[in-house]
């Protein structure tokens, strides 16, 4: 497969619109999108690099107008932690989808995240947004956010929350959509039927991304939402399975009361779920959308393990959830199919994609007798980058172990930020450190087969733009899952990142780093860059790309739309 992908992700895009912001600006529209994705296109994805001027002292957050519909269409529930207050927050009638935050402006400082929208395009469904970013160190979260009209959307307006706040220059906005040429396999029931069937997946690839949109036919009226279960291999035991989530929901809109407080969910798992979808008593047309990531899925030295998000609007739960899980096999993932947990099917409409991972990947082992770092060179120029760790410490003291970042040999603690909120088990908690924690590792206690699930989005690797995390992942089933948000304090060009253990274990042997990178557009030859062996640190090769800075769409400024009609949750 030949990538057009101009940004590091999951799943390979093709750029549709990119703004630069050179100087304040209130808004930026993306406008007439039909005319620009390619005609399969189905999933749009945002990916924002910005900071706010004129909002304060305090992050904003970005939020979405789409198809200028600013009437009270929207709803979103948000999963957040600032210092050590981790909540959630749902938020009706909204008008504009919220995002993600992002930092007030200071020095080279930016943060955000990744917005991706499901089946953008289709007008027989409501549209569902599901974000992961982070101010920074000041404030990370997942949202869910629901728009009702069934209406392709052709136009996104974003903007800041804040009165009179705008983006600072040097804000970067991207529009992408999803490379539908690296579909590997589709599902998608013009009636209803019992499951979602992938049978005789490949066995060339390193990774696969699912895109879920399914409605069960549970009726309940006091449960209008239903799992999503898998069986992996046709291995439907559930003892088979384990996973970790953090949720925030509420039970709302329920006969018999108004509204039950919003609530946080920490459970550790033993069934086969990978997120949530709308049940048949939910409002009619919705149908809740998850994605699940499977890393190394043919590797049979280790558990099969996959991260996944979901959220919808279902009037009673309306979750947001973040989950990490694992398959208790020593197989390749040769078949899957996913399931409703209560209902006797999915309802037509209900589909889902598969896609491989962009090439090239960039993937190394930990050799015998382990490793004490891995070091990732940085091509110079390169924007943004996606390292997906899959790992154990050898740490022999604690259960789990922390995952550190250092940039250019930066090993001072004290010049990194991070913000972290994470759940084990029952209970959930949120910190903020001066430190460069990005991960959760399992430890030499735990079974040797058991490896990570964490993503690190990097960006601001190039010169001018302080280093900016976001990491989403833990240990699959019997550990934390977590999610970071943080920076280093610095604004010079990223030449290399060095990954190890906080404990200063070493990383065990079998453990895999895997890398990716966008491509120039236009189908161009990447750049591989071979990293330098240092001391007992491995070589790895890192292929990273230039993103192109073209403006493809038709982003344009226009005067401040009216501000949302319910506030957002502010810092204390």
């Amino acid at each position: 497969m030949n990538p057009t992908a101009a940004e590091a992700m999951p799943v390979a895009t093709v750029l549709i619109a990119e703004e630069t912001i050179s100087s304040a600006q209130a808004e930026v529209v993306f406008d007439d999108i039909e005319d620009d994705v390619p005609d399969d296109a189905r999933h749009l994805i945002l990916e924002i690099s910005a900071a706010a001027v004129g909002g304060g002292n305090e992050p904003v957050q970005v939020e979405a107008v789409f198809n200028s519909d600013e009437d009270a269409n929207y709803l979103e529930r948000e999963l957040f932690g600032i210092g050590e207050t981790l909540d959630t927050e749902v938020r009706f009638d909204q008008n504009s989808a919220g995002l993600m935050p992002v930092p007030a402006a200071g020095g080279d400082r930016f943060g955000g995240g990744r917005s991706t929208i499901p089946w953008a395009f289709v007008t027989d469904q409501s549209k569902h947004v599901l974000s992961q970013g982070a101010a920074n160190e000041d404030h990370i979260s997942a949202t869910m956010a629901h728009w009702e009209p069934h209406e392709a959307i052709n136009s996104i307006t974003l903007r800041l929350d804040a009165e009179g706040s705008a983006f600072a220059p040097g804000s970067r906005l991207q529009l992408f959509a999803v490379d539908e040429s690296y579909a590997v396999a589709e599902d998608a029931l013009e009636e209803d039927a019992p499951s979602l069937e992938f049978p005789d997946l490949p066995q060339d690839l390193h990774d696969l991304v699912v895109i879920g949109q399914t409605r069960s036919s549970e009726h309940n009226v006091n449960r209008r939402g239903d799992r999503v279960w898998s069986a992996i291999n046709s291995d439907s035991e559930g003892s088979n399975y384990r996973v970790q989530r953090i949720t925030g929901e509420a039970l709302t809109y329920r006969p018999d009361r108004e509204h039950e407080e919003d609530r946080l969910v920490f459970d550790q798992l033993g069934e086969p779920r990978v997120g949530w979808n709308t049940a048949a008593a939910a409002p009619e047309g919705i149908f809740g959308p998850w994605m699940v990531h499977y890393a190394d899925y043919t590797n049979t030295s280790v558990w099969n393990t996959y991260r996944s998000q979901h959220g919808t609007r279902d009037e009673h739960f309306n979750p947001v959830g973040q989950e990490v899980g694992r398959w208790t096999q020593l197989s390749s993932l040769q078949d899957i199919e996913y399931f409703p947990q209560r209902g006797s099917n999915f309802v037509a409409g209900s589909r889902a994609v598969i896609y491989g991972a962009a090439d090239p990947i960039s993937r190394h082992e930990i050799p015998a007798g382990g490793a004490n770092a891995v070091h990732l060179q940085i091509p110079s120029g390169a924007e943004s980058l996606q390292v997906h760790i899959s790992a154990r410490s050898e740490n022999e003291d604690e259960n789990d172990d922390r995952l550190i970042i250092e940039a250019n040999g930066d090993d001072n603690p004290w010049n990194y930020r991070r913000q972290r909120m994470s759940a084990y088990d029952g209970a959930g908690e949120a910190a903020r450190g001066a430190d460069n924690q990005v991960g959760i590792l399992p430890a030499a206690s735990m079974p040797t087969e058991l490896v990570s699930a964490t993503e690190l989005r990097l960006d601001g690797l190039d010169s001018g733009r302080e280093l900016a995390v976001v990491s989403y992942g833990g240990i699959p089933g019997d550990g934390r899952v977590a999610l970071y948000g943080g920076r280093w304090l610095a604004s010079e060009e990223v030449r290399w990142l060095t990954l190890r253990t906080e404990s200063g274990a070493d990383l065990a042997e079998g453990g895999v780093v895997t890398v990716s990178a966008g491509y120039l557009d236009q189908g161009a030859a990447s750049l591989g860059i071979p990293v330098v062996e240092l001391s007992i640190v491995l070589a790895v090769i890192v292929v990273g790309v230039l993103v192109l800075k073209r403006f493809a769409g038709r982003a344009k400024w226009k005067s401040p739309l009216p501000r949302r009609s319910h506030p957002r949750h502010r810092a204390p």
